[in-house]
């Protein structure tokens, strides 16, 4: 499937989903046993990419029927969530009533007011929160592999790559970019330090921590496709249906 069609199919999906998830929390459902998956990326790695390879392949499996579809949310499709303004209040209470600790434990006793941005921040908890216990996501950035940390059957992936590798792929994705290497990096860089920074002020863990992830792959050495069947290699290794 094209990655435009797939993007257009998740997008239309995913507030639904969520909803009903939301609902389910609401019932007092217990939430089911499936596994997901976070992958945290530098910034210019390919994670996105490597999420929809991820998803199709595991589509594809037998070991998946009707109704246990796997879907990928990055950064942008986190955020769009976050356009319905109903769903962000209804998910935010639910996370309140009956999990309030998932948003407490993240947040330093060291703060002495809530920043400008602790309402998104809570409802980024509640989200992934709330998506993870799905399961059969994959969760790509925002600072899910250390949000999910606790959830037993989540399998955590982080991408990291040279300087030289980040910077070819940001001019390959971005036609428009300055011509000058240094400048790149530079807003590479800068980018990295602003999303990075965002999680880590609130839950004083760095991202780029070796120890919450099972798997870190350097994305400069391998093809999304190559990088898929590692993942795959590493849920099966951990006894994770795929």
């Amino acid at each position: 499937m094209k990655r435009d069609i797939l993007e257009a199919t998740v997008v239309a999906q995913a507030v639904q989903i969520f909803r009903d998830e939301v609902l389910a929390r609401q019932r007092g459902e217990v939430p089911r046993n499936r596994p997901f998956v976070t992958i945290s990326r530098e910034f210019g790695c390919e994670g996105t990419d490597l999420a929809i390879s991820l998803a199709e392949a595991l589509n594809k499996s037998k070991t998946y029927g009707k109704g246990e579809e796997w879907l990928y949310y990055d950064r942008a499709l986190l955020e769009k969530l976050a356009e319905d303004y109903d769903l962000k209040a209804e998910a935010i209470k639910v996370a309140e009533e009956h999990g309030r600790s998932e948003i407490e434990q993240y947040l330093s006793k060291e703060l002495s007011k809530r920043p400008d941005d602790y309402d998104v921040y809570q409802y980024l908890v509640s989200a992934i929160s709330t998506l993870s216990k799905r399961g059969n996501v994959i969760l790509v950035g925002r600072g899910a592999s250390i949000l999910a940390q606790n959830f037993g059957t989540g399998f955590h992936v982080r991408l990291y790559a040279s300087t030289q590798f980040k910077v070819k792929r940001m001019r390959d994705c971005m036609p428009d970019i300055s011509d000058d290497a240094d400048a790149v990096a530079s807003f590479i860089q800068k980018e990295s330090k602003k999303r990075e920074g965002f999680i880590e002020r609130f839950t004083l863990k760095s991202p780029a921590d070796p120890l919450y992830y099972h798997l870190m792959i350097n994305n400069g050495k391998f093809t999304v496709d190559q990088m898929r069947d590692l993942v795959l290699a590493g849920m099966k290794s951990r006894g994770l249906p795929v």
